[in-house]
This record gives C-alpha cells, structure tokens and sequence, in this order.
C-alpha cells in the first residue's frame, strides 16, 4: 500500500523511462498497453476481469473501479460499502485484493508462471476466509 499511495510502483512505464536499456518497452506484459500505475491495478483488460468479479461477488451494487482507485489514493476504504454476505470489512477486502493480484503479477513478472485469473480469485477468496477465521477465533 505504501508503495500505491506514494506512487513508487516499478510500472514498464517508469522503468522504460529510468532504464531503457533494461526496459525498452513501457508496454504490459499482460496486455501490451502502456502500464501505468492505475493500468497495472485496475485498467489492464485481464485485470479489470478480476475487479469486476469482485466487485459483483462482494461489493455493494453500483461500486465501479474508479470507486475504488479514489479509495485507496484518499485512504478512506471504509467509503467502498460491502455486501452483508462478505465476511470481512471494505479496508480488509481491498488490501486482501491489491496484495492477491499483486503477488500473481510478479509470480508472472520474475518467475514466468502464467497469470491466471481463475487462481487468483482463488488466493483472494482463501485470504478472505482467513482473514475471517481469523477475526473469529480472536473473538472467541
């Protein structure tokens, strides 16, 4: 989050521009658009898929991805309202999301495992119940 809010991601765009022998390209490795901080999270077409599926699976009715960028660049997460099915609170349900596709996006970047929709909606919906169990037995 640190890194989001301070905009110090390592996008193709920046890296393109501060070491172009290493990076020549600014373009995506998912996509092949120019990847800026908001394409690398939200934007890129394999991405938006993933917030979408969120979105319909546990976010209230009418909340879109640009709801959620202002969100998270204002730090008021508790404005992005979940559904009452969701086990969790918004802040911990965006973190959880930003963090899952994080991860599958440099498994892709560093070690070449294909990025695959269907497995991170399964790391996500597995950090999600932990995270409840978790709040649960801290409860008991």
């Amino acid at each position: 989050m640190y890194r989001l809010l301070h905009r110090l991601i390592p996008t193709q765009r920046l890296l393109s521009h501060l070491l172009p022998t290493a990076h020549s390209s600014p373009s995506c490795c998912l996509c092949g658009d120019v990847e800026d901080i908001y394409h690398l999270f939200f934007r890129c077409p394999v991405k938006f898929i993933y917030w979408d599926h969120l979105i319909r699976e546990y976010l209230w009715p009418g909340t879109t991805i640009d709801h959620i960028y202002e969100a998270l660049n204002c730090l008021n997460l508790r404005k992005i309202q979940v559904l009452t099915s969701c086990p969790i609170s918004s802040p911990m349900l965006l973190i959880i999301a930003i963090s899952e596709m994080w991860k599958a996006h440099w498994l892709h970047v560093f070690h070449n495992v294909p990025f695959s929709l269907l497995a991170v909606f399964r790391s996500c919906r597995l950090a999600i119940q932990r995270c409840h169990e978790e709040d649960t037995f801290v409860d008991e």
